[in-house]
């Protein structure tokens, strides 16, 4: 139990810089994403700043294109991220296995990822890594919408375009 309120399920990815867990808000009854970063990199003080500022530059945006964050926070020295959870594949694991998208398809991702690039930008928000794994293409309702993922280094930046 994570925050008194989430109920940790099952591992759903690894990576490098920590993990991403699929569980259960109790109090809303919802299932959500819940992202943990390693606890050997928890302990830098760069890591969590830069752990907060990922929930933080996907908050700013408001867009179907970008993975909805609901919380941010610390329990029991471990910092979360809790997410919407998303139903689908990353790109890269559906170039890997289809190998090549024909053009229609690859015309409505390329412009669902614009837009959420648009919204980013016009928010003063670089994602600054963007690439396959980092796009999400979930299953909603039968249609498939792109959705931005990994904020952990984009820069914030202020109206001047100063890093915040």
């Amino acid at each position: 139990m994570i925050a008194g309120k989430y109920q940790l399920l099952r591992e759903i990815a690894r990576g490098g810089m920590g993990a991403v867990w699929e569980a259960v808000d109790v109090n809303l009854e919802r299932r959500v994403a819940v992202k943990f970063i390693a606890p050997s990199i928890a302990v830098e003080p760069r890591a969590r700043k830069r752990f907060v500022r990922e929930a933080k530059a996907a908050a700013r945006l408001q867009t179907p294109h970008v993975v909805r964050i609901h919380e941010q926070g610390i329990d029991k020295a471990h910092p979360y991220i809790v997410m919407e959870l998303l139903d689908g594949e990353d790109l890269h694991r559906r170039l890997r296995r289809e190998t090549r998208i024909l053009l229609p398809e690859a015309a409505a991702i390329l412009r669902q990822i614009a837009k959420a690039l648009r919204v980013a930008h016009a928010a003063n928000v670089v994602h600054r890594d963007l690439k396959p794994q980092n796009v999400f293409l979930a299953s909603e309702a039968g249609e498939t919408i792109v959705k931005l993922l990994d904020f952990g280094v984009a820069k914030l930046l202020d109206a001047e375009g100063d890093e915040t």
